[in-house]
């Protein structure tokens, strides 16, 4: 006897009898190994998933929270690394001298190149802010292949380093958000969290911890995240998002006590009066978004000459790198001469936000030249300036905090003028945390801005003006310009993430772009879900009881009804064939047990075993209905089965 012979019960079976009672022995056996240790094990790992608040999600919660605070840390030593060694270069040469000069303009060109050079070389998804990309992506108008792959991560990493390390008004909160999106998408992908939840859910709340491990603000930051990449939101997420987040505050604030640092320091200013500041306060509000617009409009103008004059080259790698050099090299020259300008914007804001005389800044004490208001003027225009030139770059860089910064800049001036030509008891350093949030929610549409703002600077006091302020200012930039963001997303080709679903995508979705590849192989790793969609006409048991039930409700109905004898035999026949009716609340529960049972892995048993799989003819072979069942299948073999019992 062969060994396929000896395997296959079918064909050394003298007799049908014998075939069945071999069968019976492997179903049993294959019952007894089913209730092993390490089966006991999976099935309880798998029920543990499909739970409504699993644990598993709450490990990978706090995992993607751990990480994405620590590669926020990391990013930010490898910027402080560089920009230390390029003010060691500048200290050896001489702050005054030609030299200093040159490689400091040098030093911007240089980085700003290798910073493109990653978005062209290993991934052209890396260029831009990355929250027009993620916007996209999350309203399913944008495939997540090549957005969250692991080379858009090497190129968005080591480009945000380079960009916000070359001297240029950049931020990094943008290219986070992707990168901690890009990590999220990973993570669930691993065999731990895959059949959890769906794979936008992790996403999401990846876009929370990205934002928050830039800012600090776990609240803040998850609304900020909701408010400029989503178009529609789940609220059943949101808690997600938050302890994600939360983990994430948490883990950057031990680093932080570990390495003696803080990221903003906290205010302390003294409690708000309602009185004639509340008027200043909102006139701020009215300039901020003049500002504000101003910018964005600046923006849209500035990119449409850069097209026209760069349109005359021919090949796109000389228009990139001839672009990005241009722009790294007016950002040098105008940023060098002002010393305030060669401070980082964290310094700056923890700066403007400290309740003391301007002189005694750290950041403007050393300049002897100009006085102190003159100076803060003289910023203002060369920080509009080099803010306005990298945006549309083709490299990976955040606009925020330079806004941000930008905001509390005209905040603090404006507060040193009040206390000039008004009132000398005024607080110069609560203007620039208004103005600070004022600025950036005008110029990107979004109001969670003065929640960053209370939980930067620990300071409720002043939460009256500052809610006042924010919505006079985001009212003004929203009537004046769009978005700063929406038009990254036009410069980046996403035209259609700026206007209502319903007017652009709805209008021009194709339907390849909604298919999905079907799997063709049932691995260990399969859940019910990816069965489902190989059984294309097959009826699922829950819905084949459901109508089975309504069914026995209509015979039951119309049983006094039946004059015909063979009509009432046979829907007694019928009824004696149903399960029953099926109250409310059983059908919720089988369609609850129905959608957890569509994210568990498969778990193979009878009659599914390995030995059980044979050459058996099909007319022949026992009708067996499983959790999936085709009916014209089994039909077709009881009519066989029965055929051959008759004969």
């Amino acid at each position: 006897m062969s060994i396929s012979e000896m395997l296959d019960p079918w064909r050394h079976a003298k007799s049908l009898e014998e075939y069945q009672s071999e069968m019976r022995t492997n179903r049993r056996n294959s019952l007894t190994d089913n209730f092993t240790p390490p089966t006991i094990g999976r099935r309880a790992w798998n029920m543990c998933k499909s739970l409504p608040h699993s644990p598993i999600t709450w490990m990978f919660l706090i995992t993607l929270g751990c990480l994405s605070a620590l590669l926020g840390s990391l990013m930010d030593y490898w910027i402080f690394t560089i920009v230390s060694l390029r003010q060691r270069m500048i200290l050896d040469l001489g702050e005054d001298s030609l030299a200093s000069y040159l490689v400091w303009v040098v030093w911007t060109v240089v980085c700003g190149v290798l910073a493109s050079s990653c978005g062209y070389f290993i991934s052209t998804n890396s260029d831009g802010s990355g929250i027009p990309q993620m916007k996209a992506l999350l309203a399913g108008q944008l495939g997540s292949s090549n957005v969250l792959s692991y080379a858009t991560l090497v190129a968005r990493c080591t480009g945000t380093v380079l960009s916000n390390a070359s001297g240029l008004s950049v931020g990094k909160e943008g290219p986070f958000l992707h990168i901690v999106s890009i990590m999220a998408d990973k993570l669930s992908s691993l065999a731990i969290f895959r059949p959890t939840a769906d794979n936008f859910t992790y996403i999401r709340a990846g876009v929370a911890c990205g934002v928050t491990a830039v800012f600090g603000s776990p609240l803040g930051g998850v609304l900020f995240s909701i408010e400029v990449t989503s178009q529609y939101y789940a609220i059943k997420n949101l808690w997600q998002s938050v302890i994600s987040s939360s983990v994430c505050v948490l883990t950057f604030q031990i680093i932080s006590v570990l390495q003696n640092d803080v990221l903003f320091t906290n205010t302390k200013f003294a409690d708000f009066e309602l009185g004639w500041e509340l008027l200043g306060f909102l006139l701020l509000g009215v300039l901020s978004g003049v500002l504000a617009a101003t910018f964005v409009k600046c923006v849209q103008w500035l990119h449409g000459m850069k097209i026209a004059l760069l349109e005359r080259l021919a090949r796109p790698l000389v228009q990139r790198y001839l672009h990005v050099a241009v722009a790294c090299a007016v950002t040098g020259v105008l940023a060098y001469p002002c010393h305030l300008l060669r401070w980082t914007d964290r310094v700056i804001v923890n700066d403007m936000f400290k309740d003391v005389p301007l002189a005694n800044l750290t950041s403007i004490e050393q300049s002897t030249t100009f006085s102190p208001h003159l100076y803060l003027l003289l910023y203002l225009g060369f920080k509009f300036a080099i803010t306005l030139v990298p945006c549309g770059l083709p490299l990976s860089c955040g606009i925020f905090t330079p806004l941000f910064t930008y905001g509390a800049v005209v905040g603090r001036l404006y507060g040193e003028l009040l206390v000039v030509l008004v009132s000398p008891t005024v607080s110069p350093a609560t203007y620039a945390v208004v103005g600070a949030a004022c600025f950036a929610s005008a110029a990107t549409h979004t109001v969670s801005t003065a929640v960053i703002v209370f939980e930067l600077t620990g300071q409720l006091s002043h939460m009256l003006p500052v809610m006042l302020s924010v919505l006079v200012a985001y009212s003004i930039g929203g009537m004046s310009s769009p978005s700063i963001y929406d038009v990254f997303a036009k410069i980046a080709g996403l035209n259609f993430v700026c206007a209502d679903i319903t007017d652009s995508v709805l209008a021009h979705k194709m339907a390849h772009e909604m298919m999905r590849p079907v799997p063709q192989v049932l691995t260990m790793h399969s859940t019910y879900a990816d069965a489902v969609a190989l059984l294309q006409g097959a009826v699922r048991r829950v819905d084949l009881l459901l109508v089975l039930s309504r069914l026995a409700e209509r015979v039951t109905a119309n049983a006094g009804s039946i004059e015909d004898d063979d009509a009432n035999s046979t829907s007694t026949s019928m009824l004696h064939a149903t399960p029953g009716p099926i109250g409310l609340e059983e059908a919720a529960e089988l369609l609850l047990h129905d959608k957890a049972l569509g994210r568990q892995t498969i778990q193979f048993g009878p009659p599914y075993d390995v030995l059980s799989y044979t050459a058996l003819p099909i007319n022949t072979y026992p009708p067996q209905v499983g959790y999936f069942v085709a009916l014209s299948n089994v039909s077709a073999r009881r009519t066989s089965v029965d055929g051959c019992d008759a004969q």
